[in-house]
Protein backbone atom coordinates (compact mmCIF):
# COMPACT_ATOMS: atom_id res chain seq x y z
CA UNK A 1 0.00 0.00 0.00
CA UNK A 2 1.19 3.27 -0.69
CA UNK A 3 1.01 4.88 2.97
CA UNK A 4 3.83 7.78 3.47
CA UNK A 5 1.47 11.01 3.45
CA UNK A 6 -0.43 9.31 6.03
CA UNK A 7 2.51 8.56 7.86
CA UNK A 8 4.49 11.98 7.23
CA UNK A 9 1.04 13.62 8.09
CA UNK A 10 0.81 11.32 11.33
CA UNK A 11 4.45 11.81 12.59
CA UNK A 12 4.44 15.54 11.91
CA UNK A 13 0.74 15.89 14.32
CA UNK A 14 2.58 14.11 16.80
CA UNK A 15 5.79 16.15 16.56
CA UNK A 16 4.21 19.43 16.62
CA UNK A 17 1.50 17.97 19.87
CA UNK A 18 4.63 17.14 21.66
CA UNK A 19 6.69 20.17 21.07
CA UNK A 20 9.41 19.30 18.61
CA UNK A 21 10.24 20.52 14.80
CA UNK A 22 8.49 19.46 11.98
CA UNK A 23 10.27 16.99 9.77
CA UNK A 24 10.84 18.30 6.26
CA UNK A 25 9.16 16.10 3.21
CA UNK A 26 12.52 14.88 1.82
CA UNK A 27 13.66 13.96 5.18
CA UNK A 28 10.50 12.03 5.53
CA UNK A 29 11.08 10.43 2.27
CA UNK A 30 14.52 9.06 3.29
CA UNK A 31 13.83 7.55 6.06
CA UNK A 32 10.08 6.02 5.70
CA UNK A 33 10.21 2.88 6.99
CA UNK A 34 12.21 3.00 10.03
CA UNK A 35 10.49 2.24 13.03
CA UNK A 36 9.03 4.12 16.28
CA UNK A 37 12.11 3.24 18.10
CA UNK A 38 14.24 5.05 15.31
CA UNK A 39 11.45 8.20 15.10
CA UNK A 40 12.04 8.64 19.08
CA UNK A 41 15.79 8.69 18.24
CA UNK A 42 16.34 10.95 15.14
CA UNK A 43 12.93 13.35 15.61
CA UNK A 44 12.50 13.51 19.17
CA UNK A 45 16.36 13.45 20.80
CA UNK A 46 15.33 10.00 22.40
CA UNK A 47 13.61 11.40 25.04
CA UNK A 48 10.32 9.88 24.27
CA UNK A 49 8.77 6.30 25.44
CA UNK A 50 8.10 4.31 22.35
CA UNK A 51 4.77 3.06 24.14
CA UNK A 52 3.72 6.77 24.50
CA UNK A 53 4.69 7.57 20.69
CA UNK A 54 2.91 4.33 19.31
CA UNK A 55 -0.52 5.44 20.92
CA UNK A 56 0.06 8.43 19.70
CA UNK A 57 0.41 7.70 16.33
CA UNK A 58 -2.20 5.20 16.28
CA UNK A 59 -4.94 8.11 17.40
CA UNK A 60 -3.58 10.28 14.85
CA UNK A 61 -3.13 8.09 12.19
CA UNK A 62 -6.82 6.81 12.14
CA UNK A 63 -7.70 10.11 11.33
CA UNK A 64 -5.43 10.35 8.06
CA UNK A 65 -5.71 6.75 6.69
CA UNK A 66 -7.76 8.78 3.93
CA UNK A 67 -4.41 9.24 2.38
CA UNK A 68 -3.70 5.85 2.17
CA UNK A 69 -4.02 3.87 -1.06
CA UNK A 70 -3.65 0.55 -2.54
CA UNK A 71 -0.99 0.16 -4.69
CA UNK A 72 -2.12 -0.33 -8.78
CA UNK A 73 -3.09 -3.79 -9.07
CA UNK A 74 -2.15 -4.89 -6.09
CA UNK A 75 -5.46 -6.63 -4.85
CA UNK A 76 -5.50 -8.68 -8.45
CA UNK A 77 -2.16 -10.00 -8.01
CA UNK A 78 -2.81 -11.10 -4.37
CA UNK A 79 -5.79 -12.52 -5.83
CA UNK A 80 -4.09 -14.32 -8.52
CA UNK A 81 -1.38 -15.78 -6.22
CA UNK A 82 -3.80 -16.75 -4.22
CA UNK A 83 -5.66 -18.69 -6.67
CA UNK A 84 -2.35 -20.16 -7.99
CA UNK A 85 -1.75 -21.79 -4.73
CA UNK A 86 1.15 -18.91 -3.48
CA UNK A 87 0.98 -17.88 0.20
CA UNK A 88 1.46 -14.40 0.48
CA UNK A 89 2.61 -12.66 3.77
CA UNK A 90 2.12 -8.64 5.18
CA UNK A 91 5.28 -7.69 7.25
CA UNK A 92 4.81 -4.13 8.67
CA UNK A 93 6.73 -2.07 11.54
CA UNK A 94 3.16 -0.87 11.97
CA UNK A 95 1.05 -2.07 14.85
CA UNK A 96 -1.46 -4.90 14.64
CA UNK A 97 -4.48 -2.12 14.81
CA UNK A 98 -2.61 -0.15 12.70
CA UNK A 99 -2.02 -3.01 10.00
CA UNK A 100 -5.32 -4.12 10.06
CA UNK A 101 -7.22 -1.18 9.76
CA UNK A 102 -4.97 -0.38 6.61
CA UNK A 103 -5.29 -3.48 5.01
CA UNK A 104 -8.99 -3.45 5.83
CA UNK A 105 -9.20 0.06 4.14
CA UNK A 106 -7.61 -1.05 1.26
CA UNK A 107 -9.36 -4.29 0.88
CA UNK A 108 -5.91 -6.49 0.82
CA UNK A 109 -6.55 -8.31 4.26
CA UNK A 110 -8.19 -10.80 2.99
CA UNK A 111 -6.28 -11.01 -0.01
CA UNK A 112 -3.34 -12.29 2.88
CA UNK A 113 -2.45 -15.61 4.55
CA UNK A 114 -0.55 -14.19 7.01
CA UNK A 115 0.39 -10.58 8.86
CA UNK A 116 3.68 -9.76 10.72
CA UNK A 117 3.06 -6.32 12.85
CA UNK A 118 5.38 -4.46 14.90
CA UNK A 119 3.37 -5.93 17.24
CA UNK A 120 4.00 -9.02 16.89
CA UNK A 121 7.81 -9.68 17.25
CA UNK A 122 10.75 -7.32 19.80
CA UNK A 123 12.87 -5.86 16.58
CA UNK A 124 11.40 -4.08 13.72
CA UNK A 125 12.67 -4.12 10.51
CA UNK A 126 15.74 -3.71 9.45
CA UNK A 127 15.84 -6.42 11.77
CA UNK A 128 15.35 -9.70 10.45
CA UNK A 129 12.80 -11.16 13.08
CA UNK A 130 9.05 -10.14 11.10
CA UNK A 131 10.95 -11.77 7.96
CA UNK A 132 11.44 -15.00 10.15
CA UNK A 133 8.27 -14.81 11.57
CA UNK A 134 6.50 -14.82 8.30
CA UNK A 135 8.15 -17.70 6.96
CA UNK A 136 7.56 -19.45 9.97
CA UNK A 137 4.07 -18.74 10.01
CA UNK A 138 3.58 -19.90 6.35
CA UNK A 139 5.64 -22.95 6.62
CA UNK A 140 8.62 -21.73 3.61
CA UNK A 141 11.35 -21.94 2.94
CA UNK A 142 13.78 -18.08 2.89
CA UNK A 143 15.37 -19.73 -0.45
CA UNK A 144 11.40 -20.59 -2.27
CA UNK A 145 10.57 -17.02 -0.78
CA UNK A 146 10.52 -13.36 -2.49
CA UNK A 147 9.78 -10.35 -0.24
CA UNK A 148 9.23 -7.13 -1.84
CA UNK A 149 9.26 -4.16 -0.45
CA UNK A 150 9.78 -0.01 -0.85
CA UNK A 151 12.50 0.51 1.60
CA UNK A 152 15.83 0.75 2.45
CA UNK A 153 14.63 -0.95 5.86
CA UNK A 154 12.18 -3.95 3.59
CA UNK A 155 15.69 -4.71 1.61
CA UNK A 156 18.01 -5.07 4.93
CA UNK A 157 15.81 -7.01 6.82
CA UNK A 158 15.07 -9.73 3.84
CA UNK A 159 18.88 -9.42 2.78
CA UNK A 160 19.30 -10.57 7.14
CA UNK A 161 16.56 -13.00 6.94
CA UNK A 162 18.32 -14.55 3.33
CA UNK A 163 15.08 -14.06 1.45
CA UNK A 164 15.37 -12.72 -2.06
CA UNK A 165 14.42 -8.84 -2.76
CA UNK A 166 12.57 -6.54 -5.14
CA UNK A 167 12.59 -3.18 -4.66
CA UNK A 168 8.89 -2.06 -5.29
CA UNK A 169 7.81 1.51 -6.70
CA UNK A 170 11.15 3.32 -5.95
CA UNK A 171 15.17 2.61 -6.59
CA UNK A 172 16.74 1.76 -3.61
CA UNK A 173 20.25 2.26 -2.66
Amino acid sequence: VESIRAWYTTVNQALKKLGYASIPWPQFQKDFGQGTQADIEKYMNGKEKPHRIEKLYESLFVKNIQWIKPNPGAGALLTRLRFEGIKTACVTNSNRRLARATLSHCGLRSALDCVVTGSDVPHHKPHPAMVLKALKELKARASETVMVGDSVFDAKAAKAARVPFIAFGKKLP
